[in-house]
């Protein structure tokens, strides 16, 4: 039995999708009671702490140049060649939104708050899901609408 190509990428991103959104949720639950026993806290995500760090995340310029820029480009090789994934992405991102942060607590940090108290997993992750989608949509590639909600899109 053929199938056509456009099916072919059809099912593909089906299964991307769904493979996205068990990584998805598998992270941030795990993060969640992570962060519940290692934190003492709710697993509602501060989204005012996570703007906050999407947003220096993006306007500081060394950030930007040494690790926003060469994620892109290796992305765009990778959905160029076909073997792209938006679950491994969030991997990748998790690295610029881990010098972000660290970057954002040494520069305007409280006294002995370390960063990965100030931004725990949980915030941290969730701004690396939400890079890693709009960097999806803005490259064409498809993602499900229950992961968009899922990081406010």
């Amino acid at each position: 039995m053929a199938v056509s190509a456009s099916h072919a990428l059809h099912l593909r991103n089906v299964k991307m999708e769904q493979t996205y959104s068990k990584v998805l949720n598998r992270n941030l639950n795990a993060a969640s009671l992570g962060a519940e026993r290692k934190y003492d806290m709710s697993t509602q995500i501060d989204e005012h702490a996570a703007r906050e760090l999407e947003l220096y995340m993006e306007n500081d310029e060394p950030i930007y140049r040494q690790r926003i820029m060469p994620i892109e480009e290796n992305l765009k090789k990778k959905i160029k060649r076909g073997n792209y994934s938006l679950g491994l992405s969030v991997k990748l991102w998790m690295y610029a939104v881990d010098d972000a942060a660290k970057k954002y607590t040494k520069e305007f940090g409280s006294e002995g708050l370390p960063w990965n108290k100030q931004f725990p997993k949980p915030v941290r992750l969730y701004v690396a899901t939400r890079a890693a989608i709009q960097f999806a949509l803005d490259n064409g590639q498809e993602v499900s609408k229950h992961d968009q909600k899922a990081v406010g899109f």
